[in-house]
């Protein structure tokens, strides 16, 4: 039986994940041209903080849950914590996790604009099937009894 604690990380998690996809759904590719427009930036800028949160979540709550019930202690530092979670099938790539953090940091720390392009594209693409498979991978792990 897991623990409450993470079955609601595990929730949580899930939530910001579908806020992720939603926004994706029905935002097109970002076109440069718009870059200074904070009109027609929001919608991205909304995806940005989607996207932030989603990763904060996986990696400082639902990850560590995971660590908490499977081991009993926590990683201590976060690419030990991508590796348990990789050697536990919940992530395919350490090395993508770290760089969905890296790029988390960038948009959270208003990087070059001429960034943002390649940045939501990855977020698009690469990132978007790992958020999916994670979430499809934790639930398996979170409904076992």
């Amino acid at each position: 039986m897991v623990s409450r604690l993470l079955l609601i990380n595990f929730e949580k998690m899930q939530r910001a994940s579908l806020l992720v996809r939603d926004t994706l759904s029905h935002l097109p590719p970002l076109d440069p041209a718009i870059l200074n427009n904070p009109r027609e930036m929001e919608p991205y800028d909304a995806l940005a903080s989607r996207f932030e949160r989603f990763v904060d979540i996986a990696v400082n709550r639902f990850f560590r849950s995971v660590e908490m019930e499977l081991k009993m202690e926590a990683s201590e530092t976060i690419r030990d914590r991508l590796l348990y979670m990789a050697k536990q099938g919940l992530v395919t790539s350490p090395e993508i996790w770290l760089e969905m953090r890296d790029f988390r940091n960038r948009i959270a720390h208003d990087y070059l604009p001429e960034q943002l392009v390649s940045i939501f594209e990855a977020i698009r693409t690469r990132f978007l099937a790992e958020i999916i498979f994670c979430v499809d991978e934790s639930r398996k792990l979170t409904s076992q009894s």
